[in-house]
């Protein structure tokens, strides 16, 4: 004849079974968390319970009862005296509810209807992945039951599960998170790449520009430089020899009537010279050449 105690375990572990497949199917640590609580009560003697998963600064809490859930994500995670305890050693705790002031299950389970007659036991199991995460699974008994050594097995079981399954669910967001990131940064490397090669370019396109500048400003320098060592010093020269003429006969009327028309001529000359010296030097000294930037 098989025992009540046999059919209520093989319930449990086909109950397990289900939670496992269920859990395996999750993409979101939220989707997880509802599975949990989804399949807790076939496999746990619970009234409500908690269950928390954290690492470094970073927390992951289900708190819930047989109507409600609520789940929590943040820094700054705050552990009581037993849940220290439990962490420390790893062994799961068992306390009775008169061990356990109940303004604390109060102050935990903050938004939910519980009162001092919903439980008899609390128990915290710890489980610990060295090095990714670290969780607790902390649940309380239905009134006027005990919580047995198979009911730890089993919170340990799911957790273990859990845990792995958050593991791998954060891993993967990370990742993605990781990826998102360094693209994020590629793009930013590649538009700054853009904008120093469009610099270059417009640095490259100003360089020509000014080298094409200065050589016109030397061209129209060294026009400038010939026209007055020259262009003016010619008939510059002419005007002062023939005032020299003038001056050695100034008694005969022809000579310095053709010396006054040759001088005529110089001086037009000259001023000519003059003028097109002075528009080459008027052009550089405007910027013509040399243009500002």
């Amino acid at each position: 004849m098989v025992s009540v105690e046999a059919v209520s375990l093989r319930l449990r572990y086909e109950a397990f079974s289900k939670y496992a497949a269920g859990i395996s199917k999750c993409k979101d640590t939220d989707a997880l968390a509802h599975m949990l609580v989804k399949h807790v009560k076939y496999l746990m003697p619970f009234n409500f319970g908690r269950v928390v998963v954290f690492k470094s600064d970073y927390f992951h809490e289900i708190r819930y009862d047989k109507h409600k859930t609520l789940i929590t994500v943040g820094t700054g995670l705050v552990l009581k005296g037993l849940e220290r305890l439990a962490l420390t050693t790893m062994i799961p705790k068992l306390v009775t509810k008169q061990e356990i002031p109940f303004e604390l299950i109060a102050d935990i389970f903050e938004g939910f209807d519980i009162n001092e007659n919903d439980y008899e036991e609390l128990a915290l199991v710890p489980l610990s992945n060295k090095t990714v995460y670290t969780a607790f699974f902390g649940f309380a008994s239905r009134p006027k039951l005990r919580i047995s050594q198979i009911d730890n097995q089993f919170a340990k079981l799911m957790l273990d599960l859990y845990l792995t399954k958050f593991s791998e669910i954060k891993l993967s967001l990370d990742a993605q998170l990781q990826s998102a990131v360094i693209e994020s940064n590629l793009q930013l490397i590649s538009a700054k790449n853009a904008e120093i090669e469009r610099v270059l370019i417009n640095q490259e396109q100003l360089i020509k520009e000014r080298t094409a500048q200065l050589q016109a400003r030397n061209t129209a320098l060294e026009e400038y430089s010939w026209i007055t060592s020259h262009e003016i010093r010619r008939p510059l020269a002419n005007i002062l020899g023939l005032l020299q003429l003038a001056q050695a006969d100034m008694n005969d009327l022809d000579n310095l009537r053709d010396v006054i028309n040759l001088l005529t001529s110089s001086a037009y000359e000259l001023d000519e010279e003059i003028k097109r010296a002075n528009i080459l030097l008027n052009k550089d000294l405007t910027g013509g050449f040399i243009a500002e930037t």
